[in-house]
């Protein structure tokens, strides 16, 4: 059985059998003539995509947005690969595993910095503006003199003399004594210096994000 005519060559159009056309096969056949037509087309593209291939260089990871990777091609989740089927790879990663891109962003490296290694995400050293308030020494703070005063209080006693606050002979009972005078006075309260720390409440998510598509990090084989 004979094949059609597959040559990689662009047709720009297809042809389309008509009423009239007789039924003819072959290699010449008019039946056969839109078949081989797209045959043809199938192997231009097929070349095309085959060297655009080749331009991809293997190494580069690519944001594609499928869950499955097209062929060729692998998902760049830490996984191990075959070193061997992929020598050009494993130039690149000697271990024959694969970087971990799930959830990770790439950042031009420093020229001090080693190629393809993992930092942790952190947040930029910064202040807050009137976090601690400033010191202040607020001295000592009296009252003003006055209040010349005392105490009474009740003493039960069988021998007591609540004026002279000594016992006494014949006193029995539930007695009232008094407390000497204080006479006029003030009181002092040493507050001094001090400060008022103010801690701001936390918010926010776990990690910082910008606004983002999700994708999977595909890489080319070979």
């Amino acid at each position: 059985m004979a094949a059609v005519n597959d040559e990689a060559v662009w047709e720009e159009e297809v042809y389309q059998l008509e009423e009239t056309d007789p039924v003819q096969g072959g290699k010449e056949g008019i039946d056969n003539k839109p078949h081989a037509q797209l045959a043809r087309r199938t192997s231009f593209l097929k070349r095309k995509l085959e060297e655009a291939a080749g331009y991809i260089p293997i190494g580069i990871p690519y944001p594609w947005f499928s869950d499955s990777a097209p062929q060729g091609f692998a998902i760049m989740k830490g996984q191990e690969f075959d070193k061997e089927a992929n020598p050009n790879l494993a130039i690149l990663f000697p271990s024959g595993y694969l970087p971990d891109l799930r959830g990770c962003g790439l950042i031009g490296k420093e020229n001090d910095e080693a190629i393809a290694t993992f930092e942790e995400g952190q947040v930029k050293e910064h202040g807050h503006p009137n976090s601690i308030a400033s010191s202040t020494d607020l001295g000592t703070k009296s009252t003003n003199v006055t209040g010349s005063h005392n105490h009474s209080y009740s003493i039960y006693a069988n021998q007591f003399n609540p004026n002279t606050q000594r016992p006494v002979t014949g006193a029995t009972g539930a007695q009232t004594g008094y407390t000497n005078h204080a006479g006029n006075h003030a009181h002092h309260v040493v507050i001094g210096a001090h400060t008022h720390a103010v801690q701001i409440a936390s918010f926010g998510a776990a990690k910082n994000t910008i606004d983002h598509w999700k994708v999977n990090f595909i890489v080319r084989l070979g």
